[in-house]
């Protein structure tokens, strides 16, 4: 008998102990408090939680979560593109719910956590993922299976695969999008000059959208959003001869391509007045920017994350007066810069992130490009935070001589003019290839005229260029 009371106190005693500290159990600030039958509730987004800090550079599924969960407000994450890599548009996407939800609103990442999903962002994140309503399913569905109608006579129908065809904008189709919905596989969207004022998305495979008198007519000017989108189900696409100028904090031309035989060109065109003019997400396949004026952008010219197996070759075009000409931001993939003039540019030429590998020249090699008069330096990386030399031959920092301050053509003594790599297509003069996106006729310079300088002339331009 004393020994049940005994254990009667104990056991007492152990509940009133165990009770006072479920009390007085301290939290820390901004810790949200969860139910445990809400802790394991499914969601109807299909995300059980964040558990890993997140911040620019990381590839994963987590990322890919974020991105479905923030893209459901349009003021925090606009784009709403859900590629599983956190780039700057998921940084920016961050700062945006940060400051919605009054976690933080400046500094960096790496200071006060501005743009990073660490403990705090982490915290709200999961408590609004639990807090959100269930959805329920739909109880038609497994009824429509059950109703089995009447079989209709048999009919014989003569099945004919879509024909494909070129679709004219706009004496077909009054709007390109339109004729792109429209299209199959193989299909030509010619466009007649015009400005036209809306947002293109191509999801099928094989087409060729391109204007009937070159960039200069036709002008791709839309009022929000993103200019041109290539979704990850299109292997392959030409976008030819088209002006796109969103005047936006926005991507002009948005390429995300990650399949293997995916084949992607962007030639002839002049991209300006975006955040970003070509941004490049690809996991695979081949990209080919060609002969593209790439200009007055807020941030990169264009911002190249090609990783793993992807191929971005940037060839004879000109990119000049955005705040970075080319940015590249991956960790392998196989990056080229042949034939082009990066110039004036207000911060930097070729710039490298800080996620970037860490020895960017083993991924991304320039030749007979032209890289000058950028304001803070022409070649940077962020990773080491220190200038670096470009591998690969015939580079230049040197004047490119243009024929006026927004006439991108090259005069007749430039040094551009037959300096491009030997081994590409000659010219339409039938000349070697120039340096930039707009070659020089030496058919229109009068018979017996000399196309440039001296040798020693042009030796001296090189020259004076190391030393600016």
């Amino acid at each position: 008998m004393r020994k049940l009371f005994l254990l009667l106190i104990i056991f007492g005693l152990f509940s009133y102990l165990t009770a006072s500290a479920a009390v007085f159990t301290p939290l820390l600030p901004d810790t949200p408090v969860f139910r445990s039958e809400e802790m394991f509730r499914p969601l109807d987004r299909g995300v059980t939680g964040f558990t890993e800090s997140l911040y620019k550079g990381f590839q994963n599924p987590q990322v890919e979560e974020l991105q479905k969960f923030l893209k459901q407000w349009p003021d925090v994450y606009p784009e709403g593109l859900v590629t599983g890599y956190f780039g700057l548009l998921t940084e920016a996407a961050v700062k945006r719910f940060q400051v919605k939800y009054g976690i933080v609103s400046s500094g960096t990442p790496e200071t006060t956590g501005y743009g990073r999903v660490g403990a705090f962002t982490r915290a709200k994140l999961n408590e609004l993922l639990v807090s959100a309503p269930v959805v329920a399913e739909e109880p038609a569905a497994r009824e429509a299976i059950e109703i089995k109608p009447e079989p209709e006579p048999a009919v014989a129908v003569l099945s004919l695969e879509p024909v494909c065809k070129t679709r004219k904008i706009p004496s077909e189709y009054a709007a390109i999008q339109s004729a792109i919905d429209a299209a199959c596989s193989g299909d030509v969207i010619l466009i007649s000059p015009g400005v036209y004022q809306e947002n293109l998305f191509v999801k099928t495979n094989a087409l060729t959208i391109q204007s009937e008198q070159g960039a200069e007519a036709t002008i791709i000017n839309p009022d929000k959003g993103l200019g041109i989108v290539l979704t990850d189900g299109v292997n392959s696409a030409v976008i030819d001869g088209l002006t796109v100028n969103t005047n936006l904090d926005n991507i002009a031309v948005y390429l995300n391509i990650p399949r293997e035989e995916a084949a992607v060109t962007v030639k002839n065109s002049i991209i300006k007045n975006s955040s970003i003019g070509i941004s490049v997400f690809a996991v695979a396949g081949s990209i080919l920017l060609k002969n593209n004026l790439i200009i007055n952008n807020k941030s990169f010219g264009i911002y190249d994350n090609a990783a793993y197996g992807g191929v971005v070759s940037a060839e004879n075009n000109t990119i000049a007066k955005n705040n970075t000409g080319y940015y590249l931001d991956s960790v392998g993939g196989n990056h080229k810069l042949i034939n082009n003039i990066i110039v004036s540019n207000r911060e930097y030429g070729v710039a490298a992130s800080q996620g970037s590998a860490e020895k960017e020249h083993e991924i991304l090699k320039i030749s007979y490009t032209n890289v000058w008069n950028n304001a803070t330096e022409n070649y940077y990386t962020f990773r080491r935070r220190e200038k670096f030399t470009p591998s690969g031959i015939n580079n230049f920092s040197t004047d490119p001589l243009f024929a006026g301050a927004d006439n991108y053509q090259l005069r007749s003594n430039s040094i551009m003019i037959d300096a491009g790599d030997p081994a590409f297509s000659k010219d339409p003069d039938g000349t070697r290839a120039d340096i930039g996106a707009y070659p020089f006729d030496q058919r229109t310079l009068p018979s017996g005229s000399q196309v440039k300088s001296s040798f020693l002339g042009n030796l001296l331009q090189v020259i004076l260029g190391w030393f600016r």
